[in-house]
């Protein structure tokens, strides 16, 4: 897992750099997905076209996973930068110690916990794990670093 969360961490970086940065970027796995991980994005870029973003998001991930990594996507999902479940994971995660930034996950809060999404429910599907890669708080216009694990 730690394999591919560091090249999905350098997929961000490279997609933020040529298109602009993500509101949150995270992988997340539902309940029922036998092992199958949701890659949520949300981005200013993605709004303005979201059928282009997701081909060029495809393309991307195909580039730069290696072997079973690209199987262990289920799918990439969109959500609009005003989407309420978007605002209120961004606010959720504010209030756990998280500051916008990027990094790999499992990140660590600024009070050094590993910051982990667990057991939520997301725009109705029964999250039981997950890993933010990229999140921008309305207070920044650029993200800045997270603290890294260990």
């Amino acid at each position: 897992m730690k394999e591919l969360l560091g090249r999905l961490t350098g997929l961000e970086r490279e997609v933020s750099e040529e298109k602009g940065g993500f509101g949150l970027l995270a992988l997340l796995l539902r309940r029922d997905a036998n092992d199958r991980w949701d890659l949520i994005a949300s981005a200013e870029w993605i709004d303005r076209d979201p059928k282009a973003a997701m081909e060029y998001l495809a393309e991307k991930l195909a580039e730069s996973l290696i072997g079973d990594d690209f199987l262990k996507i289920d799918r990439i999902v969109p959500l609009p930068t005003d989407h309420s479940r978007i605002q209120g994971l961004q606010a959720d995660l504010r209030s756990q110690g998280l500051a916008s930034g990027h990094g790999i996950a499992p990140m660590r809060a600024a009070n050094g916990d590993e910051l982990e999404i667990r057991n939520v429910d997301f725009s109705s599907e029964d999250i039981i794990i997950g890993y933010v890669l990229a999140l921008r708080t309305e207070s920044h216009t650029t993200p800045l670093p997270l603290s890294q694990p260990d």
